[in-house]
């Protein structure tokens, strides 16, 4: 008897978030020039941060004889100075145009880097590396988010972010995979001086491109510090704040993949083990997580997904722990890791525009930035002591790292429940 079961192999509710999904794909191919210039300079300001954020501990311990705790401190100064600017810049794009703003970025970070790479000594590379730099790096990263609200209607806005988080993230890989390339070739001071200087074109290339942004230029009014601490005195931007902070535990279990996977790799695999192979595969992994699960926002409230992400990537760094130091195990990792990123990162902007105030957008995505930022902090932190003390050579106790890694990355989640629970209304 033929059986009566009618339902279709594809659920009508798939086909439609399908539909939306290629229906935005459309509408942002078909929307302004100034938006893909958006994600290009996003790639551009990156690829600049991250090149940095590798070389500073190599140039500074090789050129200046810096010990590791040393450069470590200075790391974590570079990102603690990145958050204060972002934040003390958050309400430029609400008064200046962007394209006055991303210029201006480029600019600055370009000036930042002739010091760094020129300096005949140590304390002025780092005074560059702690002001020039922040103040470049904070206002481009927030300028991009506010100019994707912009130049996108709310119907594809979820889709664009995810565009301008693959942009943002997939940027770290070329950066790594630049520094090994010429880094193979030789490891001499001028080597890494020559990365500098591959930023510093990057920025001003960045700036020429900015000057084709077109828009109209926000019509903000009154003194700069009143509007600032009239969108800091609201509440939804303290819990934003709030929830932001939190976040910041399990970025720094992402930033693992660059400040402790590399020397455990090569403490467990040898000093061949290809690191840059490995992580070849995550601006891929980003762009299809990303892209595919934007749909999860017809059914889910962004918030929650925060959580889903959060839980994804802080239970990612366990599996390291259970099976051991092998390239399919250590595959297996960053790509959950990286699926986890990938699924709260994009709706952390969606939450934040949605909270914010029309023309008050700027501070709201110069708050998203920070665990970017402030996890360079306990990421620099746990590498300079768990590995020494956990990891010191291979057949020790290294895969106990991933254990107090994801223990802490847990903290992100759980906090975010609490705060759910305990907040309520509108206001979260």
């Amino acid at each position: 008897m033929p059986s009566s079961d009618t339902s279709p192999l594809v659920s009508p509710k798939a086909v439609s978030q399908a539909h939306w999904l290629w229906r935005d794909y459309i509408t942002l191919l078909q929307g302004p020039g100034s938006l893909w210039l958006t994600f290009a300079l996003a790639f551009l300001h990156s690829f600049v941060f991250y090149l940095t954020s590798t070389v500073i501990g190599l140039y500074l311990t090789e050129e200046f004889g810096a010990s590791d705790f040393e450069a470590g401190l200075v790391y974590c100064a570079m990102g603690v100075m990145c958050a204060l600017a972002a934040i003390v810049e958050g309400v430029i794009p609400d008064k200046y145009s962007l394209r006055f703003c991303l210029v201006s970025a480029g600019i600055l970070l370009a000036l930042s880097f002739l010091p760094m790479a020129l300096a005949p000594s140590r304390w002025l590379f780092e005074i560059s590396v702690l002001t020039l730099f922040p103040a470049g790096i904070g206002l481009t990263l927030t300028v991009t988010k506010v100019a994707v609200k912009r130049f996108t209607q709310p119907t594809e806005r979820s889709t664009a972010y995810s565009l301008l988080f693959a942009a943002i993230s997939g940027a770290g890989s070329f950066a790594s995979l630049a520094v090994d390339l010429v880094s193979g070739f030789s490891e001499s001071a001028w080597t890494y001086r020559g990365l500098l200087f591959l930023g510093m074109g990057t920025a001003l290339f960045s700036s020429l491109l900015a000057y084709f942004i077109q828009e109209e230029p926000p019509q903000m009014e009154g003194n700069y510090w009143a509007n600032w601490g009239k969108v800091v005195s609201l509440d939804q931007c303290r819990v934003l704040f709030l929830i932001v902070l939190t976040l910041v535990f399990v970025k720094a279990g992402y930033r693992q993949l660059d400040a402790t996977l590399p020397r455990y790799m090569r403490r467990e695999l040898g000093h061949s083990a290809h690191f840059g192979l490995v992580m070849l595969v995550r601006p891929i992994i980003l762009l299809l997580a990303a892209l595919l699960c934007t749909p999860l926002v017809l059914c889910v409230q962004s918030y929650w997904l925060i959580v889903a992400g959060a839980t994804i990537s802080a239970v990612s760094s366990f599996i390291l722990f259970a099976t051991g130091c092998h390239y399919w195990s250590i595959l297996l990792y960053v790509t959950i890791m990286t699926i986890g990123e990938a699924i709260w990162n994009p709706r952390l902007y969606d939450y934040a525009i949605h909270k914010a105030p029309a023309g008050l957008e700027g501070l709201f995505m110069a708050i998203t930035t920070l665990p970017r930022f402030l996890s360079m902090v306990p990421a620099g932190l746990m590498a300079g002591l768990l590995l020494p003390t956990l990891c010191p050579a291979a057949g020790t106790h290294c895969d106990v790292v991933w254990v107090v890694v994801g223990v802490l990355a847990l903290v992100s989640p759980v906090a975010l429940v609490v705060i759910k629970m305990r907040l309520k209304g509108n206001v979260v």
